[in-house]
C-alpha cells in the first residue's frame, strides 16, 4: 500500500493547465496584419518574436508527454492518447505550420520527409488510430 502512495502519477492536465499559451497564439493567428503563417514566417513585428517563445514551449512540452506517453504501459498509454485527443490536435494544428515557416525560411526542401520532427509524426499516428473507422460494406 504504501508503495502505490509513493508511486508518480503520471498527470500532463497539471503541466498543460500551467501553459495557457494556445489562446495566445489563437489571438496572435486572428490579428496578424498578413496572415499567421506569413507575419512568423517573415517577423517583421514585435509579436511574431513572442510566438517564436511560445512556439518552443509548446514543442518542450509535447516533446516530452510524447516520451513519457512511450515509456509509460500500453494501457497507460491508450488512455493517454484518449484523454488528449483535442489537446494535441489544437497544438499541431497551431504550432506545426509555424515549425513549417521556421523549415522553409531556412531554405530547407521538402519537410514532410526530411524536416518533420517525430513527436509530430506520432500525435498525427495516435490521432488516426484514436478515431472510429469507417466500415465499408
Amino acid at each position: 500500500m504504501i508503495c502505490a502512495l509513493n508511486k508518480k502519477v503520471f498527470d500532463p492536465h497539471k503541466r498543460l493547465n500551467d501553459m495557457k499559451i494556445l489562446a495566445y497564439l489563437e489571438w496572435y493567428k486572428r490579428h496578424s496584419k498578413f496572415g499567421y503563417y506569413d507575419s512568423y514566417k517573415n517577423k517583421r513585428f514585435l509579436e511574431d518574436m513572442d510566438v517564436n517563445r511560445f512556439k518552443k514551449k509548446l514543442n518542450d512540452y509535447w516533446e516530452k508527454m510524447v516520451a513519457e506517453a512511450e515509456r509509460m504501459s500500453q494501457k497507460d498509454e491508450a488512455a493517454f492518447r484518449s484523454r488528449w485527443l483535442h489537446g494535441e490536435t489544437a497544438y499541431r494544428r497551431m504550432v506545426e505550420p509555424l515549425d513549417i515557416a521556421d523549415y522553409y525560411h531556412k531554405g530547407y526542401k521538402d519537410y514532410i520527409t526530411k524536416g518533420r520532427s517525430q513527436h509530430y509524426i506520432k500525435l498525427e499516428k495516435w490521432l488516426e488510430e484514436g478515431r472510429p473507422h469507417k466500415q465499408t460494406s
